[in-house]
């Protein structure tokens, strides 16, 4: 068993509108009203109209550390206190298992004990090196089948498929660009490229046959799609 164990299969034909701190971000406006759950991941909590209106905030977990410097830590802990409690907050905390990232030889993630005091449901990662063949998998309430450590985005469409959600709306996913925040966030700093990041967008496609397979009544769609253009079917607002 695994902390997200009892979250399997509780949000059922729910459509939920999943919105990461891509560029196209500050395109969007919501006008979906209320028959629709909202998600957001990372640093798009940092944007007061949407977590305002949350259901659930998915965060990677990152540390500000000298050999990966991840500012919106900071900025992501400082709004925290201000966060609706009604929020369904998860955090990654594991890689493979463990505290010790196997990619960086090193704590990479927010302590687990802490995620919890702060009201977190903690969570773990694969490194995909570990097992290349198996980025993707669907039973998460099973010790050692994680969420993929590529991305959040991933992080974030495993735990929500597996919560039982029928639907999802992607915004902000463009793979590429600087953060939709950094015009607040001066000291900000983003790892994706200023252009489309290829392996990532390779990645997208893999998971797209991983969710064919085993999710075959599930959807997945796309608002102002960049990256993921011509790979999940795009939703004209």
């Amino acid at each position: 068993m695994t902390e997200l164990s009892f979250l399997k299969d509780n949000y059922k034909n729910e459509t939920v509108l999943l919105l990461a701190p891509g560029p196209s971000l500050n395109d969007f406006k919501d006008n979906f009203g209320n028959n629709i759950k909202r998600c957001c991941v990372n640093g798009a909590i940092l944007h007061e109209n949407i977590r305002n209106n949350l259901d659930f905030f998915i965060w990677c977990g990152d540390l500000d550390i000298p050999e990966h410097k991840v500012p919106s830590y900071h900025y992501i802990m400082d709004i925290l206190p201000i966060l609706n409690n009604n929020i369904l907050k998860f955090v990654n905390c594991w890689t493979d298992g463990e505290i010790i990232n196997p990619g960086w030889g090193l704590k990479t993630q927010i302590d687990p004990e802490k995620a919890r005091n702060l009201g977190f449901i903690p969570y773990d990662q694969t490194y995909h090196k570990n097992d290349p063949a198996n980025h993707f998998h669907k039973d998460l309430e099973i010790k050692g089948k994680a969420v993929d450590g590529l991305s959040v985005a991933f992080h974030a469409i495993q735990i929500l498929f597996f919560m039982g959600v029928e639907e999802i709306i992607l915004v902000g996913f463009d793979c590429g660009g600087d953060h939709s925040y950094k015009v607040k966030y001066k000291n900000d700093i983003c790892e994706w490229n200023k252009n489309i990041d290829k392996n990532l967008v390779d990645r997208w496609k893999m998971y797209k046959k991983f969710m064919e397979k085993f999710y075959p009544d599930r959807k997945i769609k796309v608002i102002n799609p960049k990256g993921l253009k011509n790979i999940f079917e795009e939703l004209k607002i």
